[in-house]
């Protein structure tokens, strides 16, 4: 039973297909790290007006104010 996990081992070496982990070779300072954060950021959702009704709506889904898309009822509202 030992040997089987020391055999699949070795195959996977001979087959130049095992790699080791990744790990950075100097330790990255504050600043570099912080400067790697600084663009991961949230933006503000695009907003167009709705062609029939005038109302704020996410581009190219339905209205949820009036449910209409490309100037066509597509969704009965109240």
């Amino acid at each position: 039973m030992d040997n089987l996990g020391t055999d699949r081992i070795e195959n996977i070496m001979d087959k130049e297909v095992f790699q080791m982990s990744i790990c950075p070779k100097n330790k990255s300072s504050k600043g570099h790290r912080d400067q790697r954060r600084a663009n991961w950021k949230m933006s503000a959702p695009t907003l167009v007006k709705c062609s029939k009704c005038g109302s704020l709506m996410v581009p190219h889904r339905v209205c949820k104010n009036c449910g209409s898309y490309n100037k066509k009822q597509i969704v009965e509202t109240d």
